[in-house]
């Protein structure tokens, strides 16, 4: 005669460490949503820029800091940065006369109508003014979004988590 247990008896111990689980899972939700940040981010600069986008974008830097994302305009050369955040912010009226001599007493310019124009130390003070740049404000365009990017960043790992 065989001898069917009905009943069997597992001990199983297994030792899961909740708070490192739980940061695992925030740090990928964080890099996740800031990737979604810089994509968005991007996309909305290319959409609202065009000589200055090259610039806008080697300024912008996104980053993991603790719990924390930072975004900020403060990559690449000085004048990507100038730029960026002069798309950013705007930038009232100013003379181009010490852009254009650069240390030099005068220069010729090529105009973007096919024109020349002699710049000099002794030309009229108001004679290379920039109108200035108007504020476009990228940065808010991104944070309306943020519900959304969020949602979209941490779903697929809440979607794994059985309760």
């Amino acid at each position: 005669m065989s001898i069917i247990p009905t009943k069997t008896e597992i001990d199983f111990v297994h030792e899961i460490d909740f708070d490192e689980m739980c940061n695992d899972l925030l740090a990928e939700g964080m890099e996740n949503l800031r990737n979604e940040i810089e994509k968005s981010w991007r996309l909305k600069a290319k959409n609202s820029l065009t000589t200055s986008l090259k610039s806008y974008e080697d300024a912008l830097t996104v980053r993991v800091d603790g719990e924390a994302i930072e975004a900020t305009l403060s990559g690449g050369p000085e004048k990507d940065r100038w730029l960026a955040e002069s798309v950013e912010v705007g930038q009232g009226p100013f003379d181009l006369k010490p852009f254009l001599l650069q240390g030099r007493s005068s220069r010729v310019i090529h105009l973007a109508d096919g024109n020349f124009r002699t710049v000099s130390l002794d030309s009229p003070a108001d004679s290379w003014w920039h109108p200035g740049i108007q504020a476009k404000s990228i940065h808010m365009q991104v944070e309306a979004e943020l519900p959304k990017l969020t949602e979209r960043a941490f779903s697929h790992i809440f979607d794994r988590i059985e309760f």
